[in-house]
């Protein structure tokens, strides 16, 4: 008798297509991670935006002795000269494009419900994909 140690035509053909298989796999999951990542990429830019803009309002709304000078819609200017303001899609402080792709923004002032006189701004903006309404507690510190 005689003893067969190598490999067989049938064991090589089973074990390339178990390998190919193996790859498609690999490969499959591997093109949804990237796509999800584009996704979840192109998701978060206005996230992004909302958060520059909220960098800068802030700022101007906890400086020491700032007040509201004039508001109207898509308006606001403060004591310190500083404003912002929504043109062609952008919001603008002093004039220069801090946000995009915003399709608009709400500027309300009101005052704190709870008897102390106290400046709220109301600021909603709209973007393509979501809005956002904050509420920001002018500081009166003098």
């Amino acid at each position: 008798m005689k003893n067969n140690k190598g490999i067989t035509l049938t064991a090589l053909v089973i074990y390339i297509a178990v390998m190919i298989i193996t790859l498609g796999i690999i490969s499959a999951i591997i093109t949804q991670f990237y796509k999800n990542t584009n996704s979840l990429e192109a998701d978060t830019d206005e996230i992004l935006q909302l958060n520059h803009f909220n960098t800068y309002f802030l700022k101007e709304v906890k400086a020491k002795g700032n007040k509201v000078d004039s508001v109207n819609d898509n308006y606001i200017l403060f004591s310190s000269g500083n404003s912002f303001s929504l043109a062609n899609k952008e919001i603008l402080y002093n004039n220069i494009p801090i946000c995009d792709k915003v399709k608009s923004i709400t500027f309300k002032l009101g005052k704190n419900g709870d008897g102390v006189d106290n400046t709220i701004i109301y600021v909603e903006i709209i973007f393509n994909d979501f809005t956002k309404s904050m509420n920001y507690k002018l500081e009166e510190i003098y």
